[in-house]
């Protein structure tokens, strides 16, 4: 054999007595995961809040009581968040959000209800 020739049948890579590599795929998409957090939800009257998640771990606190208020929202386990809101007062507080069968929760809020 020619050592200028390509090995195998057919011009293939592989050296005698090893299987041909595998043919190349190209590689596959990944669709980026979304917290369930983000997005707009609303809080009905009495509490009449709407809050916007957004990916980067930030969002925006709406009230007609208050001043809008961007804070920052953490993971702190599945389904489990944890931000600084501002209460009825205007006074920032730790919270903990819960995403459960679509509705967001959170001690002293009603249930929130996703908007778009």
């Amino acid at each position: 054999m020619d050592a200028a020739a390509p090995w195998g049948p057919g011009g293939t890579t592989a050296a005698p007595g090893y299987p041909p590599a595998p043919p190349t795929t190209p590689p596959q998409e990944r669709t980026p995961t979304v917290d369930p957090i983000v997005g707009k939800w609303y809080a009905p009257i009495p509490d009449d809040l709407t809050f916007e998640f957004f990916p980067d771990g930030t969002f925006i606190e709406w009230s007609p009581n208050f001043p809008p208020y961007q804070g920052t929202w953490s993971t702190s386990e599945e389904y489990f968040y944890d931000a600084f809101i501002l209460d009825r007062w205007g006074y920032r507080k730790p919270a903990k959000f819960l995403y459960a069968t679509g509705s967001l929760m959170t001690k002293g809020i009603g249930t929130m209800h996703r908007v778009t």
